[in-house]
């Protein structure tokens, strides 16, 4: 706080100032902006991180962060009769074997979580149509990352620690902030390479995309070279750049249905926990044509639009009533 910080505002200030060649009063607005009020996803995905870690110390861990754990939110999905996707139950365990390796090589065990096991086995979920229309070929499962914050866990009470939540008594205190389209990139495994467009929460239209890709350039090359910021409306995109497929203008006609789901599951699963992150699925399955991937409680908001005056202001409440009680 006393040195870090302003130490990167004034490195940033001169790379600003003596390598991009930007003028000395947008350099010095930048400085100011690093060192009182960054806004980049990264910063803000510190503070919702930094907001959970101490949330649940003070609060001796509620039942609601179990949730991060990948086996315990399906469990409970199921228990709720909530649409999370689909995993195995007829099968206890399995054997996975390479075609052509020998000798012991290339043999591998899978004990199923429902036995006790470590992996929860599941077949993969492909994407809609509409989804897939948004995406070049050999494109990952693309998700929407849907932010949703909790009034309820200001003031935790004691049901907090069980799993007998009363859902219908928070559902009007559970409000999604933000949502973004996560497209995937081609050949890419999981979506978390991807181009981030944003959504409109109100129309459901997929507004422009970036990518936070240059936070992970590594060699130290990129350090001068590669953007350090990128909220300039001029580097945001239309378009998915593998295969130039047109985004930005396309309206998400389930959005509606989709953050009716996320809240009312923040309500009877972990209204306890102030942020969570729901990857939202729209597939091609008609068992599940729109179910829950997994909860991320140390969520970012992957440079998605939000309301700043709501959000800020839930910050500013939750942590003067956690430090009252420091």
């Amino acid at each position: 706080m006393l040195f870090g910080i302003p130490t990167l505002a004034f490195v940033n200030y001169l790379h600003l100032l003596l390598y991009k060649k930007e003028t000395k009063e947008s350099a010095k607005e930048a400085f100011y902006k690093v060192l009182l009020e960054s806004d980049d996803w990264f910063s803000l995905w510190r503070v919702n991180c930094t907001l959970v870690a101490l949330h649940s110390y003070m609060n001796k861990n509620p039942v609601g962060y179990k949730m991060e754990n990948k086996w315990a939110f399906l469990e409970r999905g199921k228990e709720l009769d909530i649409p999370v996707s689909p995993y195995r139950t007829d099968v206890k365990d399995l054997v996975i074997k390479h075609r052509n390796e020998e000798g012991g090589m290339g043999i591998h065990f899978f004990k199923n979580a429902t036995v006790g096991g470590d992996w929860i086995i599941q077949e993969r979920i492909y994407n809609s149509n509409f989804v897939n229309s948004m995406l070049p070929e050999n494109a990952p499962l693309s998700t929407f990352r849907i932010i949703t914050m909790s009034l309820a866990s200001i003031s935790p009470n004691d049901s907090f620690h069980e799993n007998n939540i009363d859902a219908a008594s928070t559902r009007d205190e559970i409000r999604a902030l933000s949502c973004v389209f996560r497209a995937g990139r081609k050949d890419a495994l999981t979506d978390h390479d991807s181009i981030l467009f944003d959504v409109d929460m109100k129309t459901g239209k997929i507004l422009k995309g970036s990518t936070n890709s240059n936070w992970y350039k590594i060699g130290l090359s990129n350090v001068v070279s590669c953007p350090w910021r990128t909220n300039d409306e001029s580097q945001r995109i239309s378009k998915h750049p593998d295969g130039d497929v047109e985004v930005t203008g396309k309206v998400i006609k389930e959005l509606d249905e989709m953050l009716e789901l996320v809240e009312s599951s923040h309500a009877s699963m972990c209204p306890d926990v102030p942020l969570v992150g729901w990857d939202v699925v729209l597939s091609s399955d008609n068992k599940c044509k729109i179910c829950l991937l997994e909860v991320n409680l140390s969520c970012n908001f992957f440079r998605g639009s939000f309301d700043q005056n709501l959000y800020y202001d839930f910050l500013d409440e939750s942590f003067a009533t956690l430090s009252e009680r420091i």
